[in-house]
């Protein structure tokens, strides 16, 4: 967004976006993680409050902190795991855009988002989860696999369908997911992006000090562990005849025992290393290798290759989602090409040092903060618009066969004098003066009954209306349905309902009753004199609906099953 603040009168706020993840983003173990982290501090630092949901409820050190170090607020804990509807439900009016990662947890919560906020959603998709598992049936001819990619497929449509916005690494899923959604708004955006003095590779060593193959990607991602095994047994081999002394360089945390017992004089298993060591085997080591045979997305192992300058062997699979990558590196997927290319690469090291200033350059024509920044205020302003012309609002329960009670108070603008009123009334009328001159009607008869809480309040204060919001919202109040004046293209006591269009606040959710009847002088006793009537023309009619339009646009307009909410008093 070019201009992230939203006014309120004369105060402004930040837009606040809630984050949903698995867990905290464990940045230097996942590379999902660390994209995620990349994109939490993007989005503080384009203006926004940033909210972080994790779906297992834990705070994670010391990674929680450092969320919290960076101006973003953890919903973590025992009380937000017991009462996150509560809370959703008192606070989801005043979130602005929700950022989903994953299917599990975005159909966990979606739901709720969806019942209790305004919110644009947004979706990031990792990868395809059904495109990996059917790559993976496909490789291992299994049915099961089959299967359980149709469930995936279905249940991350849905996600697709129900998301204002939908962000994807890879330019190959960007044309599927078009094919299945074509108005959907779709966004390619970097797996991961850099600081452009991030990007030279001056200080490396130059290739005649460096040897080895290097491979990083955890364990605990099926495609990984697949492609150590393939590329131990497999390739390693036909290497070794070639380069005996080659050792093959595994950077994976939590390794199983079918991984660690690969470990040879050739096969090197390091397990979790940290950011000093991995950034020293970058430096180091002569060749990248990514021998992945199934998955999906892009690939972050050969996003930080390419930033490091290290020369890539890789699979079609590894290179898939990246446009023109095939430029700059060919793929092998047999065994015994992938070999050769190995060999053919790791001897040559002209074409080692071209390789390394290739990749810098291809990673800083693509892969920075910059483009990345600017990409993001793109996708926010869509998602914006997408949400705006659906109607976002607070709607029902979309659980099946679950429609819980929403509490609505009837708000009368009668508390602020108007001219109308001072003609008909007296100068200064408000509803007030009723209250104060009520008398007893009989014994035990509370009156006048004196307000408490707010006093004797004006509704032409901005700090009147916001703690009324704030009274209704502690008594379980899920929103006002303000009375509607209309007469013949002539409104009254519109004041607050426009205030709280103009200013944004209070965030309680509304709708409206037109108090459809003429102004006569019943309370004293001469209902027969009317003050201002109704006439019904199909003229006016059409004139009060578009009088209308702007309030049921309104981002915190009450809907059922989508449609705003408008009550008519006296209908017939």
């Amino acid at each position: 967004m070019r201009d992230p603040t939203i006014r309120s009168g004369e105060r402004e706020r930040k837009p606040t976006l809630l984050f949903v993840d698995y867990q905290v983003p464990q940045y230097d173990l996942y590379a999902g993680s660390r994209t995620n982290f990349l994109y939490l501090k993007l989005l503080v630092e384009s203006g926004l409050k940033v909210l972080f949901l994790p779906a297992d409820f834990q705070r994670l050190e010391p990674y929680s902190s450092e969320l919290n170090r960076l101006g973003i607020e953890t919903l973590d804990g025992d009380w937000y795991r017991d009462h996150w509807d509560d809370w959703l439900r008192d606070n989801g009016v005043g979130i602005d855009f929700v950022f989903f990662n994953k299917p599990e947890p975005t159909a966990r919560f979606l739901p709720g988002i969806r019942q209790y906020t305004p919110a644009a959603i947004i979706y990031q998709c990792h990868d395809l989860h059904y495109l990996r598992l059917r790559r993976r049936a496909e490789l291992e001819g299994d049915e099961t696999l089959y299967d359980e990619a149709k469930r995936s497929e279905s249940s991350e449509d849905a996600i697709f369908a129900a998301s204002d916005a939908i962000l994807t690494f890879s330019s190959v899923e960007e044309e599927i997911l078009r094919g299945k959604f074509p108005l959907k708004k779709i966004f390619t955006v970097p797996l991961f992006f850099f600081d452009p003095e991030s990007m030279d590779p001056g200080g490396s060593p130059g290739f005649e000090n460096r040897r080895d193959l290097l491979f990083v990607g955890a364990c605990s991602h099926a495609p990984n562990r697949d492609a150590i095994e393939w590329c131990a047994n497999e390739v390693l081999p036909a290497v070794q005849a070639r380069i005996p002394d080659i050792v093959f360089h595994v950077v994976s945390a939590h390794a199983p025992p079918e991984i660690t017992r690969l470990e040879s004089k050739n096969v090197r298993i390091h397990g979790r290393v940290s950011d000093e060591e991995l950034e020293d085997l970058y430096r180091s080591s002569r060749i990248a290798v990514i021998p992945l045979r199934f998955g999906a997305g892009v690939k972050g192992k050969l996003v930080e290759a390419l930033h490091h300058g290290v020369p890539v062997v890789s699979t079609s699979v590894g290179l898939e989602g990246i446009a023109d990558i095939d430029q700059l590196i060919p793929a092998r997927d047999s065994a015994g090409a992938f070999a050769d290319e190995i060999v053919s690469l790791y001897r040559d090291e002209p074409r080692l040092e071209a390789s390394a200033r290739q990749s810098i350059d291809f990673i800083r024509s693509r892969f920075t903060t910059t483009a990345a920044a600017a990409r993001m205020n793109e996708i926010l302003d869509a998602a914006l618009k997408e949400a705006s012309s659906r109607g976002a609002a607070p709607g029902p329960d979309t659980r099946p066969g679950y429609r819980p009670p929403r509490v609505l108070a009837f708000y009368l603008p009668q508390y602020h004098p108007i001219p109308e009123n001072d003609e008909w009334w007296g100068e200064g009328f408000t509803d007030w003066r009723n209250v104060k001159k009520a008398e007893p009607l009989f014994d035990g008869h509370y009156q006048p009954h004196e307000p408490s809480d707010l006093g004797y309040y004006d509704l032409r204060e901005h700090d009147a209306r916001l703690a009324q919001a704030a009274l209704a919202k502690r008594f379980g109040i899920d929103g006002f349905c303000y009375y509607h004046y209309w007469f013949n293209g002539k409104r009254l006591l519109e004041e607050p309902l426009q205030a709280v269009l103009d200013s944004g606040e209070p965030a309680l959710p509304f709708c409206l009753c037109w108090a459809n009847e003429n102004w006569t002088r019943r309370w004293d006793g001469f209902d027969k004199e009317i003050l201002i009537h109704q006439d019904y023309t199909e003229t006016d009619d059409r004139e009060h609906i578009r009088s209308l339009v702007p309030v049921l646009r309104d981002k915190r307009y009450i809907r059922v099953n989508g449609k705003p909410l408008l009550l008519v008093y006296r209908p017939s």
